[in-house]
């Protein structure tokens, strides 16, 4: 919403700027004006405008969805991805860095979180912070194909009586898919139901 806003205010202000200028200095307010409209509609996307990044607009009533797909999407150690209590949540990160560096915390039990990294691009979820311990399961999928998709993430399986499992799923058949997971922490105290990692493709994913 706020990006169809500033580009509003851009088609409406930018000519008004133009008018204003006189001179050898028309050209020079164009190009600022060019500028200003770039970087503010560039900054006002998704995952850049607020620290908190919570559940897209058109979510299902029954579901948390976090959509951070496109360049830096939800990128950076100041950017939490929040599910929303009371409802499952479903994370989707695609593109370049879309999820590095973040915390992402999923919804408490009864409710399950599901994690997919994926696209053609790298480090869409390196470094990410994934705290799904008072979840009832936790599935986390890393196959984007650029490679170095999670590597260094720390995931926090569920931990709570009656939690049904944490299933970790690397890499993919892509040629270019490798270190997938490398130097992923995965902590799962007692009593969790159970913790299932697979790794697949022809690089190393560990």
């Amino acid at each position: 919403r706020k990006t169809r806003w500033i580009a509003r205010r851009c088609a409406t202000e930018a000519p008004q700027r133009l008018k204003l200028s006189r001179g050898s200095i028309r050209g020079f307010r164009w190009v600022f004006c060019s500028i200003w409209c770039f970087l503010a509609a560039t900054t006002a996307v998704r995952g850049v405008d607020g620290a908190v990044i919570g559940c897209d607009d058109d979510s299902p009533s029954d579901k948390c969805v976090i959509s951070c797909v496109g360049y830096n999407a939800c990128t950076g150690s100041d950017k939490t991805l929040q599910c929303a209590g009371g409802k499952d949540c479903a994370v989707i990160c695609s593109g370049y860095r879309a999820c590095l560096g973040a915390t992402l915390n999923c919804p408490s039990a009864p409710h399950a979180c599901d994690v997919r990294c994926t696209g053609s691009d790298r480090d869409t979820c390196r470094n990410l912070k994934l705290h799904a311990e008072d979840a009832q399961s936790l599935s986390f999928t890393c196959d984007a194909t650029g490679g170095t998709c999670g590597s260094h993430a720390d995931i926090h399986c569920p931990t709570g009586g009656g939690t049904t499992g944490c299933n970790l799923a690397c890499g993919n058949s892509h040629t270019g898919n490798f270190w997938s997971c490398s130097n992923v922490d995965v902590f799962a105290d007692s009593p969790v139901g159970y913790v299932a990692v697979s790794c697949s493709g022809p690089g190393r994913q560990l």
